[in-house]
């Protein structure tokens, strides 16, 4: 995994979005949302995305 810098903090280059694991969208799965953020974790992914915009 690459990583770059946002103020002085070490993030992936790739990151995760998490808004869709809200009820924005009807009922979510927390099982799959889990096994997602897992899997990001697992692949040194340490950036995630969760504002509800």
């Amino acid at each position: 995994m690459e990583f770059r810098y946002i103020g002085g903090t070490k993030v992936s280059a790739v990151g995760l979005g998490t808004w869709q694991f809200s009820d924005s969208w009807g009922v979510t799965n927390y099982e799959m949302a889990k096994s997602i953020v897992e899997r990001a974790l697992n692949l040194d992914i340490n950036l995630f995305d969760t504002a509800a915009v």
